[in-house]
């Protein structure tokens, strides 16, 4: 009984980080985002990987423009330890490895994260039913563009000029 007020005046005071492991971060902690939508010619493909040091690399493809479109930058490592929370926090090592049917013309998402020697990747199908694990990972898919500020670049390399943001996957 003591122990649990202690616990508990110890939440109060300082918070729920106190409860939570501490996030160590090393260079082989990554995290990947890969998109790639089929349809005839106007295929796209994009890849986004940020490394526990904060390098974040993209390289995108649309049908019509070759080479593939490169580019790479870094984020302050308070980015970085926010993605891992919302990772952690999401349960992703705990989702099933593939969410929705089968696609033949609509697009997938593959998200893996890698640390503390742990490795999961969990791919979600455009045809996707609107189950919660789904929506977690469509808010782990919007944290990772949102955070590297990769939709500027997604539009460059993968959709025509006049493209709307909202709709950047």
């Amino acid at each position: 009984m003591i122990k649990k007020l202690v616990l508990l005046f110890c939440f109060l005071c300082f918070g729920c980080e106190m409860t939570q492991p501490p996030i160590l971060i090393s260079s082989e902690t990554v995290i990947t985002k890969h998109y790639l939508e089929g349809g005839g010619m106007y295929n796209r493909e994009y890849e986004i990987t940020i490394r526990g040091t904060g390098e974040v690399s993209f390289k995108g493809n649309f049908a019509f423009k070759k080479p593939l479109f490169r580019e790479q930058w870094r984020i302050p490592p308070e980015d970085v330890i926010h993605l891992v929370k919302a990772f952690r926090r999401s349960g992703f090592f705990e989702l099933g490895d593939r969410y929705g049917g089968l696609a033949v013309d609509g697009s997938d998402t593959s998200i893996s994260f890698v640390i503390d020697g742990n490795v999961k990747k969990v791919t979600r199908l455009s045809w996707a039913m609107n189950t919660p694990e789904e929506r977690i990972l469509k808010e782990l898919e919007l944290l990772i563009n949102k955070t590297v500020e990769a939709d500027s670049r997604i539009r460059k390399c993968c959709y025509f000029p006049d493209y709307p943001s909202e709709s950047i996957p």
